[in-house]
């Protein structure tokens, strides 16, 4: 031992290297006949390829100086003007450690930018970081490098087995959670210990040693300290010089955006300096055949993993040798992935060449430990629940959000909070449930102990029973109050129109209702309050894991459902934003009180839902079997309380829950009742998530107009840029129609959609644009009445007919669920137009804003020449979350330097119509036309465009369009112009089609 202390890190890394080869050695010369054994069913069931180990080739790339930042680009990459700009304001940004707003149309390289220049701030970044930990007082001090070579000579004497999953422990390991580094020793001797064969470690056993336990939980202080540190610590930090942990989060709306974007990230040098990782959900990232044939994949992963359930391979496989993140990269990367997306990290760690580890696990929580860029959807930073069950830190992150256009509204959702009477009856009835059987389970065990001799496990057991019901008791009381409380808030509230099935009864009130209301039923009480630990306190006992060891012993028959646990969940977050002073005001309570479907109704009755071997049914939003709990009116009176409803369960012989009743009685018969908890300010939950974030970026090609996100997100923007569009102007045909073929003006109000002439009009118009332009045509209205309208006008006045003669017709369907039927009808038109025709040249698409089809889609080329917009979509003026928002900021627009209730809702109109808009033209080489078709959206001439009032003005519309933009007065000019343009545009294709077929002719 005292030579192993001498020994330099050449030595301890030969020895241990040595010790490696030689045991690959013995096993190659004592390896058995592999003949005849069973092979590994691949998952899926598909046939795998074997593996080619592929050594990682960095793309040929330059660098380019920006801001004092060598930034790298692919080779052959002459970046566009608008990139430069964008790169200069993201890195002066970033510098600073401020925030940037920056829009870019589709096609001019914002999210190559946006990658580029982040990347390379960070690698020069962990240049600095690495050198500050050489002058810093605490990790260069003699005391700190002598610690650290006695832990590696002690760690060189133990076994080899042992020192694989062992992460280094010390006194000074809390330095890692003050932002500081390991030296460069330390850091080699992790990777080499963590990248030796999986076969040369002995199979460990499923109990935890005391050192595996404190390195979780050392572990765990590391990514979330939140409690006081200890003198020694406080000490060493007011010490420390280093320089703070970075990464990066690249957020997305969608997980197939997220593929887009590592597409770019592999075209740069950056994959061997830079580690990266994807959070995505059990969906998309399972390869467990048994999980995914469920078609809750969540929810069958959990029942596997829990102790009473089947297990799951993949997430064993893991143990011990794949519980650190470099040996699980080196596994990927020699399957050729070196920078993945879900795809390829599915199909590298399912082959069955492999050790075959759980893609969901492996990504978002063990590659998380040392990924500098990570890649998520928006939701997975913003929303509370998802960020704080996720392994998301963002305390001096940089946050870049592309296609951020939404972000206002993610915010709200993410802060406000709906809880449905179905819901809360579910989450009463489970919670009731398991309280019943711990009772009786505790009754059983006391008899037992009373007859036998004391087992220290059996104590322990019947201790955690009474814990177990005690945390029951907090739930069941919080439970039943939120039931009768939502039964007393929507008693004035009128029940729907008998003949109509899409009315609603609806009722808002302030947030002082809101909050005398839930205070008179005691349910009101913030963060600090003993009722409030309490009962997170409670919430955690029951979500707990068991002890593996404790199969006699198990709590896992006593766990409530998931349903029932979010509904608490969502409440206590709920708390949260509620009961601080300064942020209650920016609430509105609603009350809906609707017909259940015929669907809704449907799955309440249904209750033969299957089960993998653990105890907790899964598969529906409802939780476990409804069980009457309230047939009696007297639940509803404000005396009735938790312990009566308890009691009531409690007076009766103990019943087996299979036996149970199984019937669902609303508060209101016939009727479901939805309590909203409406959050005003998109600032509560943008906040939360990104006020200790080092720099924010909101991107989008579409950010225009930008007063709301500078006014209404509670940050400050001190970089903005609006791009120009990079394709040539002679490819963008961008117009106005004043008057349609009859002279009649265009204005697409909601009185004029009654008209016939304007009807008239909007047909003439559309079926003009389907003659004159090949390929796709998209055609947005503001709303599905308007388009309902046009659309059975035209059919009425045999136009559709007409038009199906030359284009694939095709509606934007309500349902998601049908979108994909008809985006393959409507691209079927396009790429084999011919097969539906001699005359037909491409489909016509009626969609509206906001839809499915306005953004998420790439309409490249042929699958978009023309959009046409229909008016200005302002929100839904009937809304009654409209009209809040509306009246919120018209309250509260000069005490909180807010837009207006008119100027917010104008805003919301013109961001819309940008989306829809943006749909055409996606690149360099992309050429299209852009037809807007209201008098309002005029472009003044010979005179700037400004908007200063909530009148709808050309000036919202996004700069690249306003600037190309013609007025058409005249239709018959229109048509000419258009004409001429498509002419224009097809002509050289047409050319060098007549010049192949001349040369196969020579």
């Amino acid at each position: 031992l005292q030579m192993a202390a001498k020994w330099s890190y050449e030595d301890i890394k030969k020895n241990i290297v040595d010790q490696v080869v030689n045991k690959k050695k013995r096993q190659s010369t004592e390896a058995p006949s592999t003949q005849g054994t069973t092979k590994r069913r691949p998952f899926f069931g598909k046939k795998q390829k074997k593996p080619l180990v592929k050594l990682y080739r960095a793309p040929e790339c330059y660098t380019m100086p920006i801001n004092g930042i060598h930034v790298s680009l692919p080779k052959g990459l002459t970046p566009y003007r608008t990139q430069k700009l964008m790169m200069v304001r993201i890195l002066q940004a970033i510098i600073r450690s401020q925030n940037a707003l920056a829009e870019s149309p589709t096609g001019s390289g914002k999210t190559m930018a946006l990658l580029a220049s982040s990347c390379a701030w960070l690698r020069a970044y962990k240049e600095k970081r690495l050198e500050s930990k050489e002058s810093c007082p605490v990790h260069s001090s003699p005391e700190y490098r002598a610690m650290k070579e006695a832990e590696m000579a002690d760690f060189l004497t133990q076994p080899v087995e042992s020192q694989l999953p062992t992460a280094s422990l010390s006194k000074f390991d809390d330095d890692d959670e003050i932002s500081c580094i390991r030296d460069d020793f330390d850091q080699s001797m992790i990777r080499l210990t963590e990248s030796l064969d999986e076969d040369f470690v002995q199979p460990k056993k499923q109990t935890s040693t005391k050192a595996d336990k404190l390195a979780k939980m050392v572990a765990e202080e590391m990514e979330n300290f939140e409690g006081e540190l200890t003198p020694d610590a406080k000490a060493r930090k007011e010490k420390c010089t280093c320089l703070s942990k970075v990464r990066i989060y690249y957020g997305t709306r969608t997980h197939k955006q997220i593929g887009q974007v590592v597409k770019e990230f592999r075209r740069l040098d950056h994959a061997p300096k830079m580690s990266h990782t994807i959070l995505g959900s059990r969906e998309q990232m399972c390869i467990n055949e048994a999980a995914r044939a469920h078609t809750d994949v969540t929810g069958a992963c959990k029942e596997m993993i829990t102790n009473g359930g089947v297990g799951c391979q993949f997430k064993s496989n893991m143990k011990p040798n794949f519980e650190r993140p470099h040996a699980t990269r080196q596994i990927i990367r020699s399957k050729g992935a070196d920078v993945w997306d879900i795809d390829a990290l599915v199909e590298a760690l399912g082959e069955e060449d492999g050790p075959q580890l759980c893609p969901y696990f492996s990504a978002t929580r063990i590659l998380t430990q040392d990924a500098d860029i990570i890649f998520c959807p928006f939701n997975y930073m913003i929303d509370p629940i998802i960020r704080d069950s996720s392994d998301v830190h963002l305390k001096d992150a940089i946050v870049i959000l592309d296609e951020a256009h939404n972000v206002e509204d993610i915010c709200r959702d993410a802060a406000s909070f709906t809880f449905s009477e179905k819901e809360i009856h579910d989450a009463l009835t489970s919670f009731i449930e398991k309280q019943e059987m711990v009772r009786r389970e505790i009754l059983d065990q006391s008899k037992r102990l009373n007859g036998e001799k004391k087992e220290d496990a059996m104590v322990d057991y019947l201790e955690k029973l009474r814990e177990y019901a005690k945390a029951l008791d907090h739930m069941v009381t919080t439970v039943s109050s939120l039931r009768n409380w939502l039964a007393s808030v929507s008693d004035g509230v009128r029940n729907p129109k008998e003949n109509d099935r899409f009315d609603k009864g609806t009722s808002t009130s302030g947030w002082d209702t809101l909050w005398s209301s839930l205070e008179q039923r005691k349910l009101i009480f913030d963060q600090k309050s003993e009722k409030y630990t309490n009962l997170k306190e409670a919430m955690f006992k029951l979500v707990e894991r068991d002890n593996p060891e404790a199969n006699n012993f198990t709590m896992d028959n006593f766990k409530p459902t998931g349903t029932a646990i979010v509904c608490v969940e969502k409440f206590l977050y709920f708390l949260f934003y509620f009961t601080k002073e300064d942020r209650r005001s920016r609430f509105r309570l609603n009350i809906t009180v609707e017909r259940p479907t015929e669907a809704q109704l449907s799955m309440e009755a249904h209750h033969g839902m299957k089960r993998i071997g653990g105890t907790q049914p899964y598969g529906m939003s409802s939780g476990p079997r409804n069980q009457l709990y309230t047939s009696q009116p007297s639940i509803r009176s404000e005396q009735t309380t938790a312990m009566d409803l308890f009691n009531s369960y409690s007076a009766r012989t103990f019943v087996d829950p299979k036996n149970m009743p199984t019937a669902f009685t609303p508060i209101r018969h016939g009727f479901r009742i939805t309590a909203n908890m409406w959050c005003m300010s998109p600032e509560l939950a943008y906040m939360d998530a990104f006020k200790d974030c080092r720099t924010v970026v909101l991107a989008s090609g579409t950010l225009c107009p930008t007063e709301t996100l500078k006014t209404e997100l509670g940050m400050d923007f001190n970089f903005e840029m609006e791009g120009e569009q990079v394709i040539p102007r002679e490819q963008i045909f961008a117009s106005v129609i004043l008057k349609g073929p009859n002279k009649t003006p265009l204005r697409a109000t909601y009185s004029n959609s009654n008209e016939e002439g304007f009807l008239e009009e909007l047909g003439l118009i559309i079926r003009s644009v389907c003659k004159r332009v090949p390929g796709g045509v998209l055609v947005f209205f503001p709303s599905y009445r308007l388009l309902d309208r046009v659309y059975e006008w035209m059919f009425q006045a045999t136009f559709i007919r007409q038009i199906e003669m030359i284009k694939i017709v095709v509606k934007e369907p309500r349902r998601s669920s049908e979108l994909t039927e008809i985006m393959s009808q409507f691209e079927a038109g396009i790429r084999n137009p011919k097969n539906f025709g001699p005359a037909v040249t491409g489909s016509l698409m009626f969609a509206v804003f906001r839809g499915k089809v306005s953004e998420g889609i790439d309409f490249t080329d042929d699958m978009a020449r023309c959009v046409v917009s229909i008016g200005i979509p302002y929100p839904n003026a009937m809304d009654e979350l409209v009209l809040e928002k509306k009246k919120y900021n018209t309250e509260n627009a000069t005490k909180l330097r807010i837009l207006n209730g008119d100027q917010w809702y104008t805003s919301q109109a013109y961001r819309a119509l940008n989306q829809g808009l943006g749909r055409c033209l996606r690149h360099r080489g992309d050429w299209g036309s852009i037809v807007m078709v209201d008098e309002r959206l005029a472009v003044p001439r010979g005179q700037p465009a400004f908007a200063t009032s909530a009148a709808a003005s050309a000036a919202r519309v996004s700069r690249w369009i306003r600037d190309q933009s013609v007025n058409y007065d005249a239709f018959n000019e229109f048509e000419a112009d258009l004409e001429s343009f498509i002419e224009r545009m097809t002509k050289p294709v047409k050319m060098e089609i007549k010049e192949e077929i001349k040369q196969e002719i020579d």
